[in-house]
This record gives C-alpha cells, sequence and structure tokens, in this order.
C-alpha cells in the first residue's frame, strides 16, 4: 500500500502541475532563428492575456497560422519547464516553415489577468476562442487558414474549439491530448506510472483507485475523503498528508477535470487532425486514447512518437520519461517533422 500513497501523490504532481513548475514572468528570451516576434495584448471578458505572435522571417501578411494553447497548471508563452520551452520551439519550427503562431501566457503568469473567480474547462475555452479571433483579425494573418494546436489539456480544448467553431479551425494538431473520460484517464495514469517505477498494477491498487476517483467523479466531498482515508493509514501515510490529497482531489478544477468526458466533442469535429503521443507518455496512455480519437474521428491522422515523453523529450523508458526538467531536453525532431507533414497538406 506504500506503493499507493507514493502513485496517488506523484499523480496529483503530474496534474496539478507538471512535476517542475512554470516559471511565473517572461524573460524575452532572444528570437528564434529565421522568424520575427511580436509582443501581444488580448482583451477578454477575463482581462487581458499576453503573449507572442511570431511571422516567417519574410513576407508582410496572408500568412496561414496556428493557435498553441498549452496543458494544465499556469504556464508562461513557452510552456517552459526547467530550460525547455516546448512552445518557443514549436513556434520557430512553425515560422521556419511559412506559418505563424500565436501563444499566450496562463492566466495569472506572465502579464496575463489572474482570473476572476472559477476558471475551468469552459473558461479556458472562452479565452481559446477570444485569442483564435484575434489572431484571424491579425493582419498579417490568412483568416481562412488558422488551425489550432494544443498540448495535453490545450488537445482538448483544441478539439472544443474545432466542434464549436468549424468555419474557424482548418485543422487541429493534438500533442498528447486526452480523448477518453477524466475518470478513466486518472486510473490508466496512475498504472502507466505504477510500471514505470517498476511495480506491476496489481487488482487491490486498481480497485484502491477506482473507488477513489470514482469518489471525484461523483463531486461528494465525504466519499473523496472516506475512500483517501480508507487507504492512507494503510499506506503509512501521515495524515497531514492524505488530508491534503483529500484536499485536492476535492477541488472544483480537479473534479471537474475527472467528471468531464474528453471524447464527448470529437464525433462533431470534421477539420483535418493529427494526432500524436509519445510511446512513453505516462499521463495519456497512448494506446487508449488514439484509439479514442481514430474511433470518433475516422479520417484523423493518429500516431505514436517513438521514444519520447508526455512533453515528446527523448526517453529510454518510461521511469526516464518522468524526468521532465531533465538539462538539454529536446523536442522530437521526429514530431516537428510530422507535424510540418501534416500542415502541408491541410492548411
Amino acid at each position: 500500500m506504500r506503493k499507493l500513497s507514493f502513485l496517488l501523490s506523484l499523480s496529483l504532481m503530474l496534474i496539478f502541475p507538471f512535476i517542475l513548475p512554470a516559471q511565473n514572468s517572461y524573460e524575452g528570451t532572444p528570437l528564434l532563428p529565421d522568424c520575427r516576434e511580436k509582443e501581444v495584448t488580448i482583451e477578454t471578458a477575463q482581462g487581458v492575456l499576453t503573449g507572442t505572435l511570431t511571422l516567417p522571417l519574410y513576407g508582410e501578411k496572408n500568412f496561414p497560422a496556428m493557435l498553441l494553447i498549452s496543458g494544465s497548471g499556469a504556464q508562461d508563452r513557452d510552456c517552459t519547464i526547467g530550460g525547455y520551452k516546448p512552445f518557443k520551439v514549436l513556434a520557430g519550427a512553425l515560422a521556419q516553415k511559412g506559418y505563424a503562431s500565436l501563444r499566450l501566457d496562463d492566466r495569472g503568469v506572465g502579464g496575463s489577468a489572474a482570473p476572476k473567480g472559477y476558471y475551468g474547462y469552459k473558461e479556458s475555452v472562452a479565452d481559446a476562442e477570444a485569442a483564435l479571433k484575434w489572431l484571424e483579425a491579425c493582419p498579417e494573418i490568412n483568416a481562412h487558414k488558422t488551425g489550432v494546436l494544443g498540448h495535453s489539456m490545450g488537445g482538448a480544448i483544441a478539439f472544443s474549439l474545432a466542434e464549436e467553431f468549424p468555419d474557424e479551425v482548418r485543422c487541429v494538431v493534438a500533442l498528447a491530448a486526452p480523448a477518453v473520460t477524466g475518470k478513466e484517464m486518472m486510473i490508466r495514469q496512475n498504472g502507466l506510472i505504477s510500471n514505470a517505477v517498476g511495480k506491476m498494477f496489481s487488482t487491490e491498487m486498481h480497485e484502491a483507485f477506482e473507488e477513489i476517483f470514482s469518489a471525484v467523479e461523483k463531486g461528494d466531498g465525504s466519499l473523496i475523503s472516506e475512500a483517501v482515508t480508507k487507504y492512507g493509514p494503510a499506506a503509512g501515510m501521515a495524515p497531514q498528508t492524505y488530508q491534503a490529497q483529500i484536499r485536492v482531489l476535492s477541488s472544483p478544477e480537479y473534479v471537474e477535470m475527472v467528471q468531464r468526458d474528453y471524447s464527448a466533442p470529437l464525433k462533431n469535429v470534421k477539420c483535418p487532425v493529427l494526432a500524436l503521443i509519445g510511446e512513453w507518455d505516462v499521463q495519456v496512455d497512448p494506446k487508449a486514447n488514439l484509439l479514442s480519437i481514430k474511433l470518433n474521428i475516422p479520417s484523423a491522422q493518429v500516431a505514436t512518437v517513438a521514444t519520447t515523453n508526455h512533453l515528446f523529450q527523448t526517453a529510454t523508458d518510461s521511469f526516464s520519461s518522468l524526468n521532465y526538467g531533465a538539462p538539454g531536453a529536446k523536442f522530437s525532431v521526429e514530431a516537428l517533422r510530422m507535424i510540418a507533414s501534416f500542415l502541408e497538406s491541410n492548411l
């Protein structure tokens, strides 16, 4: 049962937010090669959003463009984790292929205003909608050639945008996007983490997580407390430790995440879709989620990117994939190639 304690603790770390916190401010790293960058401010009902518009080095207007949407946790516009800046890399790679892109600081990070009250999935979609409309109105952008690229929960938001605005979202690139129910996502995640740390996901552990996440899915604080308290002492957890876990599991944001069915928008997505998940992703099960996307969007291009983790960094196995802050980590060249090839045909 001590393994259960470790896995639940790690699971919460992975979701709220990922293992390492994002930088709390944007420090203006040097311009990427072969592109131009502009600081932007977008007015929304929730307050301003700040970010970067990246343009190809040559040309003045009529650029096809991608909106980049980050995943869970408060992140800066580059999705900075340690020295790794995946969205900055993506913006540069897109510019070199002739595509503009817009990436934004999350609420409460950099110059983006903090949320006004509860900020959940619908509020995130509303902000993404405002960003998409800003991008379409930008004089440098071809408003008829805009797509959305989302990572992790940002991929789910990308699908929701494509469902709601089929005439504006011309394509979706979903990177490590969940496409099953939140409850299934979390149980599978804990199974993958269990295997990653060298322990088979036993029937006992599966039953424990089924009970815990069923309680979260119901949104019943007393059931959540009962389930976690049931396993906490047996796992050797100090009361303050499992009480802290109860608070996180009972939070409105966490309950909403577990309750949501991320496959729901997929059947209404009509635009071209590329869905990629890393082979060693322990947060979003590659097999289950890519299968769901393919079943719901038969025309979608889906692929597992070999030897990469949730952030598309090189990993030799599932255990090494947990080290998101590894020095010198680079975004998968193969994933960049697949994205470029898809956009060449679909945007």
